[in-house]
């Protein structure tokens, strides 16, 4: 199930750097149904995970709506 949605068409985060990741993510993630994840543990699944700014982001995201736990799974880092 989708829970999350990207806000804005901003930069791929392939091209930034680090801190400018973080930059890039902050906001830029919505919850489309707080009440699909409220009280629930949810996964995110990511194919690559360089340095983590767009799982921070949708799991701050998710902890916002009420989700109780967020936990990631990634295939590659």
């Amino acid at each position: 199930m989708t829970a999350l949605h990207r806000l804005h068409m901003r930069p791929p985060q392939a091209f930034l750097n680090e801190q400018d990741r973080a930059i890039n993510m902050k906001g830029n993630i919505g919850c489309i149904n707080p009440s699909v994840v409220y009280g629930q543990s949810v996964f995110l699944i990511d194919d690559v995970a360089t340095t983590g700014a767009t799982l921070d982001e949708c799991a701050q995201v998710l902890r916002n709506a009420g989700a109780s736990k967020v936990w990631a799974i990634v295939l590659a880092k």
